[in-house]
């Protein structure tokens, strides 16, 4: 009689193995007494750019781990549009965006078979090559327009739009002082215009610039890692601050207080001799500052967050969206406009917020035009939208 060999495996493994065959490239473990005590701590959060464009490859990289395991600890990065680095010791990961949107990016450790939690997010907004980024009024009521690929743009009803290019980097921001121009953007460029002609200044840096604001009395400039410029006698000079952080942007009220805003919910201001580290209630990323009076100074940012400074504190206001704000610009202290991503447009009559028409994409600055009662947005794919408000 031919008799019959039975193979008995524990529940355990058989559900375990299941679940590594339907899930394909997910790393299964399989604990036995060994891996007991093993732990291995979380990652830092991930470093790299705040920003860059579609196909431009992004470097990140995180440590900070550590383990009791046998093995050395390794890690990978979760580039947070579904792709994912190998795990490396270096905890070194590059990619290569496919589209614009904003990404929160990630990183795992592990030693061995035993993986740590995933860390806390980087946010990185990938921007399209032609997108339009900062806007001001000349003193003849003209509007200009600054962006990517060192585009150039102005508009007027009488002659529409005309444009140039002024530089071969992205510019990012620009602003008008009576007939004088000023644009800043990467590679610590700035550029000046007077006379009908755009010349570049020296800035003594390579840092992104992403901010730049002023009056006659402070003009200043603001960006990666820290990085702040004061123009003074002709010349731009490096301001010393504690602060290592990105600056997204500035806003001057007068020769003795300016403000700046940037990641992680960073806030720093000048008092006329020295910038100080305001305390803040937000680890988000702050992209635009603007206030009528030292105090009274708004500033918004990722995730919907409006933040609003009466003089003594920062305070949380009531936001109407959970999307990116890139902009806050105002009239009055109670006539205010945000704008952000996936066509966020609000507008503030001093109790509600209202939510105004706009198209579904990502609006990077605005600029309200009281004669008319319209509000000029400008944006991705070098797009401007110009809307109406009834009164």
């Amino acid at each position: 009689m031919q008799s019959e060999l039975t193979w008995k495996w524990p529940l355990s493994i058989i559900l375990v193995s299941l679940a590594c065959l339907c899930l394909g490239d997910v790393d299964c473990h399989i604990d036995d007494e060994d891996d007991d005590d093993t732990y291995v701590t979380t990652p830092d959060t991930p470093r790299g750019p705040d920003d860059a464009d579609v196909g431009d490859e992004v470097r990140f990289n995180t440590s900070g781990s550590s383990s009791n395991g046998s093995e050395h600890v390794e890690y990978r990065i979760d580039f947070g549009d579904g792709d994912m680095s190998g795990w490396t010791m270096s905890g070194v990961g590059t990619h290569t965006y496919s589209n614009d949107a904003l990404y929160r990016v990630s990183a795992q450790a592990r030693s061995g078979y035993v993986t740590s939690s995933w860390s806390s997010s980087h946010l990185i907004d990938i921007d399209n090559k032609t997108a339009l980024r900062g806007i001001c009024q000349g003193s003849n009521g003209m509007l200009w327009v600054v962006g990517n690929a060192g585009l150039a743009q102005t508009y007027s009803q009488e002659k529409g739009i005309q444009e140039e290019t002024i530089a071969q980097v992205n510019l990012r921001s620009i602003v008008a002082l009576h007939d004088q121009l000023y644009a800043c953007g990467d590679q610590g460029t700035i550029l000046y215009r007077s006379q009908d002609h755009w010349q570049a200044q020296p800035t003594n840096t390579m840092s992104n610039l992403y901010g730049i604001h002023g009056t006659n009395e402070l003009l200043l400039a603001v960006g990666e890692h820290g990085t702040i410029l004061r123009y003074q006698d002709k010349h731009w000079h490096a301001m010393q601050s504690s602060n290592q952080k990105n600056l997204k942007a500035v806003w001057v009220f007068n020769a003795d207080c300016a403000i700046a805003v940037g990641s992680q919910g960073t806030i720093l201001q000048y008092d006329g001799h020295t910038w100080n580290t305001m305390p803040s209630i937000t680890d988000q990323t702050l992209y635009s500052v603007w206030g009528m009076n030292p105090s009274s100074v708004w500033t918004v940012g990722s995730q919907g967050t409006i933040l609003h400074f009466d003089g003594l504190a920062w305070n949380h206001v009531s936001s109407p969206t959970l999307a990116t704000l890139r902009i806050i610009r105002g009239t009055e202290e109670n006539k205010l406009w945000l704008a952000g991503t996936q066509g966020s447009l609000f507008f503030f009559n001093g109790q509600t917020w209202e939510r105004m028409p706009a198209e579904d994409w990502n609006i990077y600055n605005l600029w309200p035009n009281l004669e008319q009662n319209t509000i000029f947005c400008i944006g991705d794919d070098g797009r401007y939208q110009e809307i109406r408000r009834k009164p």
